[in-house]
């Protein structure tokens, strides 16, 4: 576990101090959050803004809820997450891990940051990336169960292939979008 001192300037531009973490083991989340583990194997670190990067290959038994940690700039690379994967409002999040498998939910909403879907994305469940402002497209080769919720990610580039693959299952933008040309275009596919 790494714990930094930085400053910065608040909102009334007087300075304050601030501590950063980088945990970097369960045993780390353990130690300082002892109260985000359940019985049920959930592990909940809402509201953590001072959390900057979670342990590599980390694994959740069920459901993972690090909403509000504004903080957060990545997922880890081997992160395992048995349900659910709640990271809503993590604005400062730019990445999640390349062939991430999640068999529930995935919220992503409101995570301003993020430009870009990891390629081999796979979600048995649905996909929440509503107001993912910065988020520019999303890779053909994703995969979801349920739902893929892009309102809010206007400007957003959205394969050919997957709106036919998936038809009335994404919510594309009310605004702007672009459709990718189709990578095969003498395949048709059904939902």
């Amino acid at each position: 576990m790494q714990i930094m001192q930085s400053l910065f300037y608040g909102e009334n531009e007087t300075m304050a101090n601030s501590q950063k973490v980088q945990l970097k083991t369960m045993q780390d989340i353990l130690t300082l959050y002892p109260e985000a583990f359940d019985a049920e194997g959930n592990i909940n670190l809402s509201n953590r803004p001072e959390i900057i990067e979670l342990p590599l290959n980390m694994e959740v038994v069920r459901d993972l809820n690090i909403d509000g940690c504004t903080g957060l700039r990545a997922l880890p690379e081997g992160l395992v997450v048995g349900q659910r994967l709640n990271a809503r409002g993590c604005t400062s999040l730019k990445s999640l891990p390349n062939n991430f498998e999640l068999p529930g939910t995935l919220i992503l909403s409101g995570c301003t940051g993020i430009t870009e879907l990891p390629v081999g994305l796979d979600v048995e469940g649905g996909i929440y990336l509503d107001g993912c402002i910065s988020l520019r497209s999303i890779p053909n080769d994703t995969r979801f169960g349920e739902i893929l919720e892009l309102t809010g990610c206007e400007g957003i580039e959205i394969p050919q292939d997957l709106l036919q693959k998936y038809a009335g299952f994404i919510i594309v933008p009310e605004g702007d979008y672009t459709v990718a040309p189709s990578e095969h275009p003498e395949r048709e596919f059904s939902a």
